[in-house]
């Protein structure tokens, strides 16, 4: 069995408030790695299933944010989050109605949540967040 957006969901949605906001039928993909990523350059070594997670530093532009997308679906990538809050503060509609139409989960975390602590999943983490 694997871990999938929905499993992630599950464990980081009350715990580091994760919001859900657009992908709903990519619910099932599976995740196989976390990359942060800042740039589309890793992009092109994805190998499939991929979880993209960004602050969103490098993508300044609306543009930015549709190509950072378009790659990620052409890569097969399981989802996309963006941490919120000092980089973008509001997600674009466009990433949103992208995603929909591909199936492409897209999925927000406040900056107040450090980045490392989606990685753990003890009870430890709880206290860092």
């Amino acid at each position: 069995m694997s871990f999938t957006i929905q499993d992630m969901m599950l464990t980081a949605e009350n715990r580091y408030e994760m919001k859900f906001l657009a992908g709903k039928n990519g619910w099932s993909n599976s995740i196989s790695w976390v990359h942060l990523l800042e740039d589309t350059t890793i992009i092109q070594n994805f190998w499939g299933k991929e979880l993209a997670v960004t602050t969103g530093l490098g993508f300044p532009e609306k543009e930015d944010w549709m190509h950072l997308a378009q790659q990620l679906n052409r890569y097969h990538a399981s989802g996309l989050v963006i941490n919120v809050g000092q980089y973008i503060y509001e997600v674009p509609e466009e990433l949103k109605a992208y995603c929909d139409e591909n199936d492409l989960p897209l999925l927000t975390v406040p900056w107040e949540v450090h980045l490392s602590c989606l990685l753990y999943t003890s009870d430890a983490a709880d206290d860092k967040a």
